[in-house]
């Protein structure tokens, strides 16, 4: 489909008109003037130098420049929003609430119909993972999981397993392995842990703890403070809980 002719489409070629004959001495993007999505070519004749601000409007022109609604019309949608607008220190147009709203509005209704049923690559398929092969795949729907997959997907595998791992020593901190120790006066039981911090067994009658010295869990808190939200004049910001008293003196106050 062929632009309309439109003051858009009559902008938009004014522009590359004036880019061909300029020589820039800023910061210059190449851009494709028919869009490769729309058959162009990397040809030096499809190619032009523009500064950043000329290929933000260039792109913004290509949205308008086709009939609502239809393929080419979500294709520039699409490219327009892909553009990396923050990249380096350009001097692009402000790109308004505006203007991102409706570009992002269109290009949603637009990914939303090529990812519906069978255009969606995931369609039909459900994902199940091998901790032996550390591999995910993904299997048809309606079949059954063979042996010694499980249903999901694991992206990273390192991560995986040093959270299975973190769960079965926490699993470990609070199981209770220890005999009845009998006392002449009274009965207790202790129980034995491994200490978070440096991994030494030890007892006590406490069922839940998980450091075996002051020593240790002032080492954990130092280096995983407990951070507290507080706010003074519409200013927010997180600080260690020990240091809450001190900003309390000076006005600031803890959010719940």
């Amino acid at each position: 489909m062929l632009p309309l002719e439109n003051k858009y489409t009559k902008w938009y070629y004014n522009i590359i008109e004036i880019a061909k004959r300029s020589k820039f001495n800023c910061y210059i993007e190449k851009h494709h003037i028919v869009p490769k999505s729309l058959g162009g070519t990397d040809d030096d004749d499809n190619l032009v130098e523009l500064t950043a601000k000329q290929h933000f409007i260039c792109h913004l022109l290509l949205t308008k420049m086709f009939v609502p609604k239809t393929r080419e019309y979500y294709k520039m949608i699409h490219a327009f929003c892909m553009m990396d607008w923050c990249k380096g220190n350009t001097n692009m147009l402000r790109y308004t609430g505006r203007v991102y709203q409706k570009q992002r509005e269109e290009f949603s209704i637009f990914m939303s119909n090529i990812q519906s049923g069978e255009g969606n690559n995931q369609f039909g398929t459900k994902w199940a993972y091998n901790e032996a092969l550390k591999e995910s795949r993904r299997f048809p729907k309606k079949s059954d999981i063979p042996e010694g997959w499980v249903r999901g997907r694991v992206l990273d595998w390192n991560e995986y397993f040093f959270k299975k791992e973190r769960q079965r020593l926490f699993s470990l901190q609070h199981t209770y392995i220890s005999s009845k120790n009998l006392d002449s006066s009274n009965q207790t039981i202790e129980y034995t842990h491994k200490c978070s911090v440096c991994s030494n067994l030890f007892t006590s009658t406490k069922p839940k703890t998980i450091f075996c010295s002051s020593k240790c869990s002032n080492l954990y808190f130092f280096k995983n403070p407990r951070l507290v939200l507080i706010c003074r004049d519409g200013k927010y910001k997180e600080v260690k809980a020990q240091n809450v008293p001190a900003y309390k003196k000076i006005g600031w106050q803890c959010v719940d």
